[in-house]
């Protein structure tokens, strides 16, 4: 079975409130339609986050 990196995407609401929308993996991620402005954050394994780019050969990798 291969191993994955699960992220967690959100949106933001006009109040620029982060409103989380889901957990995936970085292959569903980077499927999500370009025209919607998500926010994709990864996790490290002390649980901090950081922001990842959309592009796949940027920061989050398959």
């Amino acid at each position: 079975m291969t191993q994955k990196t699960v992220v967690e995407v959100c949106v933001s609401d006009r109040d620029g409130t982060v409103i989380p929308f889901g957990i995936m993996n970085t292959e569903q991620a980077q499927g999500l339609p370009s025209d919607y402005d998500f926010t994709i954050r990864e996790y490290d394994a002390e649980g901090y986050s950081c922001e990842a780019d959309r592009n796949p050969e940027d920061s989050i990798t398959p």
